[in-house]
């Protein structure tokens, strides 16, 4: 596994975006791209956080690696940071995981900021449960067992046995080879001191705070912190002169935060961390079991219940981390006079089904608009790395690896599947010395690709997936309805990627006789095109061969068919199907 190597990376890339030195505002430094802050600003006292966590243990002793991406919000600017730890946890599995978390922490500083070094000495506290037993993977973790877990964590300060104000709570799921034939009701971690080793060596120091939006959002003292965090998100969201992954990155998370305002118990841990709420209660009955020293009574209480659904709150969080981290990453190498790489702005949706094919598609156009003096063609043969999506990086055991596909015929395509419907984000990177030396040796950085999953599920057996019918307020309709009288059944608008409730949406095609020329004025990126010919009789059917295949661009498609088909008469038609 190379968790940490991956890690350190990440840590090295940080570090050489720094330039020039920090000037200072108060207590808080003024926040500049490609300059680390050792201390950053609160709302009124209160930071909060999303992030990730990788984590593994390959023995099968019960300490664990814990690596975290966070991204922190301040009134001065949204941050990026990596941590390490290391815990003692109630397993004897060898097993490695992923959890998605949010959390807030109440500044110790008589001037309400928060610093690295207060971060970076907080041990977590946490408790888990199972949301959903062991079971068996499914795709590339097929092999292997796996459980969902909903996880509450509180913090003190290294060895101390006393809680400080803050709390967090994540879900995810553990992969594992186990030793026993069920699982244990729940799991406890403690943080310890980090063991060396040769293989790991010491701790990975902390890295941040790194700003990757500047916002400047004004505190409003007594004001609900979620509230003004999601305003700002909002914000973002609405602003289109920010950069694209910022833009999506906001839109992604202002919803969660939505969600977290509503949250009587918050709202009420924020007034009093120690009061009767059921988080504050909770903070007490851990502290009070840690005290106790016995692993027997652990207040599995504290973990939230069904009622918080925190496995669908938390889902929005990977892809939100993912693209705050591609943003940090460039805006810090932009920073870099040094820099030679280049790093292309921009984000791509890519719709896929649960436990079904999914592909990614870059094309050679994409680098000639970007490495001047080039064509598509200088690119065929090229080598253009995709980042491992969530299963495929377990499944690896390795999450700085990418798989490799060369330009062909003007695109790569990686195709993967996936089981679970947690969003997330794959990178492109264009290897430049692998591949002919046209950006002067240095790679480049694509748009990333955000991997939206839908569910295929059809209950009432129509050919037609349920997520899809209730999209559009259509519920158990027969294999033949046409719920907009437009001539075209419900399910062949599903198949078409069209609106069964439009009659005026609908596979339109324009075919121009004089010129060949055929018109799609949408195609969608989740589905398959093919153009058929036939030079005899439509009634003959065959008589029909396919000319061309292709994915749609959730765009129009403009294609010359006396390009691909020779013959001076044919007859043409399109067929669309779901990948």
């Amino acid at each position: 596994m190379n968790w940490k190597r991956d890690i350190l990376i990440r840590l090295a890339i940080l570090a050489l975006t720094v330039v020039g030195g920090i000037k200072s505002n108060g207590a808080v430094p003024e926040p500049k791209f490609g300059t680390q802050s050792p201390t950053i600003g609160t709302f009124d006292g209160w930071t909060g956080w999303v992030g990730w966590e990788g984590g593994f243990s390959d023995t099968y002793e019960p300490i664990k690696e814990k690596y975290d991406w966070v991204v922190y919000f301040a009134p001065e600017a949204i941050y990026v940071a990596l941590q390490a730890s290391m815990a003692d946890y109630t397993g004897v599995d060898v097993n490695l995981g992923y959890k998605y978390f949010y959390g807030f922490l109440k500044s110790p500083n008589a001037d309400k900021t928060l610093t690295g070094a207060y971060v970076d000495n907080l041990w977590s506290v946490s408790i888990s449960k199972d949301a959903i037993g062991l079971f068996e993977g499914i795709g590339p973790m097929s092999h292997l067992s796996m459980g969902l877990e909903v996880e509450a964590a509180f913090f003190r300060v290294e060895h101390t046995r006393t809680l400080v104000p803050a709390l967090q709570f994540g879900a995810g799921f553990s992969i594992s080879y186990s030793l026993l034939p069920i699982n244990l009701p729940f799991c406890i971690e403690l943080d310890r001191d980090w063991i060396y080793s040769a293989e790991r060596g010491n701790k990975p120091a902390f890295s941040g705070f790194w700003p990757i939006a500047i916002w400047k959002r004004t505190v409003v003292p007594g004001q609900n912190p979620v509230e003004q965090i999601q305003a700002g998100l909002q914000a973002l969201a609405g602003n289109t002169n920010v950069p694209a992954t910022t833009f999506v990155m906001a839109g992604t998370l202002a919803p969660l935060m939505q969600q977290l305002a509503a949250d009587a118990d918050l709202r009420a841990f924020f007034t009093d961390p120690r009061g009767s709420s059921r988080y504050g209660q909770g903070l007490i009955a851990t502290e009070n079991w840690l005290a106790s020293g016995d692993p027997g009574q652990a207040p599995i209480s504290v973990v939230p219940g069904a009622d918080k659904k925190v496995p669908e709150v938390v889902k929005p969080i990977l892809v939100g981390t993912q693209l705050a981290f591609e943003t940090g990453y460039r805006v810090g190498a932009q920073a870099n006079p040094n820099n030679k790489k280049i790093y292309v702005d921009g984000v791509v949706t890519n719709y896929c089904y649960v436990g079904e094919p999914c592909r990614i598609e870059v094309y050679a156009k994409e680098l000639s608009d970007v490495i001047s003096n080039t064509v598509p063609a200088n690119f065929e043969g090229a080598w253009i790395g995709f980042s491992y999506p969530q299963e495929y990086m377990i499944s690896h055991g390795d999450i700085g690896s990418r798989q490799w596909v060369q330009i062909t015929n003007g695109v790569a395509t990686f195709t993967f599947n996936e089981g679970f419907s947690t969003p997330q984000m794959v990178g492109v990177l264009y290897s430049d010395s692998d591949s002919g030396n046209w950006n002067g040796g240095h790679d480049v950085e694509l748009k990333r690709h955000v991997l939206m999953f839908l569910d295929p599920t059809d209950a009432n057996g129509n050919n037609i997936p349920d997520f899809w019918e209730k999209q559009y307020g259509l519920t158990n309709n027969a294999p033949g309805a046409d719920a907009d009288k437009d001539g075209f059944t419900d399910l062949q608008e599903y198949l078409a990627g069209t609106n069964p409730t439009n009659a005026l949406d609908y596979l339109n095609v324009k075919l121009s006789p004089a010129t060949r020329e055929l018109v799609l004025p949408f195609t969608s990126n989740v589905r398959h095109y093919v153009i058929q010919a036939n030079t005899n009789s439509i009634a003959n059917k065959s008589s029909w061969t396919d000319v061309m295949d292709f994915y749609g661009s959730d765009g129009e498609e403009r294609i010359d068919l006396s390009a691909i088909f020779s013959e001076p008469k044919a007859f043409f038609r399109l067929k669309v199907t779901k990948p």
